[in-house]
């Protein structure tokens, strides 16, 4: 017996019997989006779909199509134009698929449907946490699971599992769009240069929890709304937040005044000064400050803490972000930090830079963090000189000094193998 729909022909006994209306309406419907997410205009031939009604007839047929025994947990497969999946009552006969239920056959069915309709978008896609991908994240299966466990070696060589590869899906498809996902798949060679960046990003989202962090005297807090006020009461000094916080890029004048002429000295303090008013207007910055908090889940990729003594009050902050040269790599960070004038002087900074690091390093699978100082800031890059950083060199930076001159500052590095070589060494000698 055959249901005709609309993309695909599905056929079935009639063990099927008590359940074929219902999977016809949900595929009817599933179905539709697929062929969208795809944007398969020309669907001038349907696929088709048959259910086997005996596992052993299913995994015969399997061993004809691909000329090897079909594993115990296999219970659906397609090739070129055909979907081939056990009826409902063969699929609970499969290892692991005992507690199976006519919406894990739907899901099954959909995931298989995709494979063939992704093949008519490109057949020669071979990208397999693509194609796997796609298959389980449009079929809307492995749902509960929210952590990439295989490596990259194991996701290039196609050893993870589909969860994995859903959740690879899922984070370049949140973050880039359709449109991204769809040049992937008619690009083979870019999909497998943007596999690696793709994966350090997913195992940011996916799997870094951003936690309080302790030191003798210090308790790093993920950031709160409750503390926002006292740390924007110090930020707000320009003795505080001249090295710290870079004018906004809204403020384009300040960044076309390149020279260090006197014509484009006076723009940098104009814009400057501009900035440091619009700093003080609390009621304004509270919504800056609000829309941080709100959004800190979503933003993986920037890792903040507020910096409390024991005692209970903040004293400043600290945050490791996206390199502004090293943007698409995300292995690549930059850290930067502040301390109330009132506290500086007395190892703060030192301390909450280097439990930052640690975790940075050691959990956070950071490779690399890039950072500078302007010269004259002498206890910044003094301070990370003694945290391991190494001067890399010198260049013009965007900070200014009083006559609005553009400031000369150092830049540095440090790997993970630097730190990690450091550590070793002090717990060798």
């Amino acid at each position: 017996m055959i249901k005709n729909l609309k993309y695909i022909n599905i056929e079935y006994t009639d063990n099927d019997l008590e359940y074929i209306d219902y999977i016809c309406y949900e595929i009817e419907r599933k179905t539709e989006e697929i062929v969208n997410f795809f944007e398969i205009n020309d669907f001038n031939e349907k696929v088709n779909i048959k259910l086997f009604d005996g596992i052993d007839n299913f995994r015969n047929f399997y061993k004809e199509t691909f000329k090897r025994d079909a594993k115990d947990y296999i219970c659906g497969f397609s090739k070129n134009n055909n979907v081939y999946t056990l009826s409902l009552d063969e699929y609970k006969k499969c290892y692991s698929h005992e507690n199976s239920t006519i919406e894990d056959l739907i899901k099954l069915i959909l995931h298989e449907f995709t494979h063939s309709v992704h093949s008519k978008r490109n057949s020669n896609m071979n990208v397999i946490w693509l194609n796997e991908g796609a298959a389980t994240y449009l079929s809307d299966q492995h749902k509960d699971i929210k952590k990439i466990k295989g490596t990259l070696d194991d996701l290039i060589n196609g050893k993870c599992t589909y969860s994995d590869y859903k959740l690879m899906f899922e984070y370049a498809l949140n973050t880039y769009g359709s449109e991204y996902i769809l040049n992937l798949i008619d690009n083979e060679e870019l999909a497998n240069k943007e596999t690696e960046k793709i994966y350090k990003e997913a195992i940011i989202k996916y799997n870094i929890k951003v936690y309080d962090l302790e030191t003798d005297r210090l308790i790093l807090k993920v950031p709160t709304m409750e503390e926002q006020y006292d740390l924007w009461n110090i930020l707000k000094e320009e003795k505080v937040n001249r090295y710290y916080m870079p004018i906004p890029s809204r403020f384009k004048e300040y960044y076309e005044a390149k020279t260090n002429s006197l014509e484009d000295r006076k723009i940098r303090l104009q814009q400057r000064k501009l900035f440091q008013e619009k700093l003080q207007d609390w009621d304004k910055q509270k919504v800056f400050y609000q829309k941080k908090i709100n959004h800190l889940d979503d933003n993986q990729s920037k890792f903040s803490w507020s910096i409390f003594l024991k005692t209970g009050e903040v004293i400043g902050q600290i945050t490791v972000q996206p390199n502004g040269n090293s943007e698409d790599d995300p292995s690549i960070r930059d850290i930067g930090w502040f301390i109330n004038p009132k506290y500086q002087g007395n190892g703060y900074a030192t301390e909450a830079a280097t439990k930052v690091l640690e975790y940075m390093f050691n959990e956070a699978q950071i490779d690399e963090i890039i950072t500078s100082a302007a010269k004259c800031n002498s206890a910044s890059w003094k301070l990370m000189e003694k945290l391991g950083f190494i001067r890399t060199g010198e260049k013009i930076g965007t900070y200014i000094n009083d006559e609005g001159f553009l400031l000369l500052v150092y830049t540095y590095d440090l790997t993970k193998e630097i730190y990690l070589n450091k550590i070793n060494n002090k717990f060798n000698m």
